[in-house]
């Protein structure tokens, strides 16, 4: 994902731990007042860069990160510094998700993609790691029933083979293109709003879970000077019993 809140005294829709009403200075910053913060990273932050240290993320404040495992490129591609980013970061101490960036404008047949994710990240769908994520961006031309029945049996294979329902990656606009029955499944939303005190759109969802930013954070330990920032909607009481196997 390249394309990479006091808030409830403020605004009412995020649980804080501070109820003082300022905004942060910098979104490199992990922002005060949002009990979770988080990051997530793929290839593309470490094909040029030094490894990722998660021990200084960790220490720096974030608490949960995502880690791309596999892409539909062709029918199967797998994420080489996926393995070493999400072991590195469950061994300090973050919560670790790992997701699946989709190609239906190249694969017709989701069950292929589903099966993909599973050969490399299935051993990562257990206890103590975050729910899967299906990151869905492309097949816009495949007009709204054809994707959304593509997302759907996607997540429905997951689901039906690990027992866990997955979390849907998309952007605000990008819901125009889908059904709004997919609304059912938990939402991980890109809008960056320039402003984390500024609301995102979740555009057919009623809210979000997850909340991607910014593309351009600048995180310790990181040295990728632009990477995508996460707050999640909620305590650590509610990651936990909703979102952590």
């Amino acid at each position: 994902m390249r394309q990479r809140l006091v808030w409830i005294a403020c605004l009412g829709w995020l649980t804080l731990t501070t109820s003082s009403c300022h905004s942060p200075t910098s979104v490199d910053e992990p922002v005060q007042g949002v009990v979770l913060q988080g990051i997530d990273i793929s290839h593309h932050n470490s094909d040029a860069y030094a490894p990722i240290n998660w021990q200084q993320v960790r220490t720096a404040g974030y608490t949960f990160a995502f880690v791309k495992a596999t892409d539909g490129y062709n029918s199967c591609w797998t994420d080489p510094t996926f393995t070493t980013n999400i072991e590195h970061g469950r061994t300090a101490g973050l919560f670790m998700g790992a997701y699946h960036y989709a190609r239906p404008d190249l694969n017709q047949d989701a069950t292929v993609e589903a099966e993909c994710f599973l050969r490399v990240a299935r051993q990562y769908l257990t206890e103590g790691y975050l729910r899967p994520v299906l990151d869905i961006e492309t097949g816009a031309g495949l007009g709204k029933t054809a994707l959304s029945h593509w997302v759907q049996v996607w997540m429905t294979t997951i689901k039906n083979r690990t027992g866990i329902e997955p979390i849907l990656y998309t952007s605000s606009n990008f819901t125009r293109n889908f059904d709004v029955a997919l609304t059912q499944y938990p939402l991980w939303l890109a809008h960056y709003t320039g402003d984390v005190n500024i609301p995102p759109d979740p555009g057919i969802w009623a809210t979000w879970d997850f909340w991607q930013y910014t593309d351009t954070g600048k995180v310790p330990g990181v040295s990728d000077p632009s990477i995508d920032l996460n707050l999640f909607n909620g305590d650590v009481a509610r990651l936990q019993r909703e979102f952590v196997i």
